[in-house]
């Protein structure tokens, strides 16, 4: 599978990744979840889940 780069967004900050058999979760810092969800939609990947975390 080919990665491609999705545009930076000052509004979405990637945290770290984890892998866990055959799936992979990734930690962001963004204001809502609407965001978190566009940013996927742009990298073509899924976003099923992005509950609120206070810092």
């Amino acid at each position: 599978m080919a990665m491609r780069a999705a545009r930076p967004r000052p509004d979405i900050e990637w945290v770290k990744s984890f892998v866990d058999a055959d799936k992979t979760f990734c930690v962001y810092l963004a204001k809502d979840g609407a965001i978190i969800k566009k940013h996927a939609e742009i990298g073509g990947f899924p976003a099923t889940r992005s509950p609120k975390s206070a810092r």
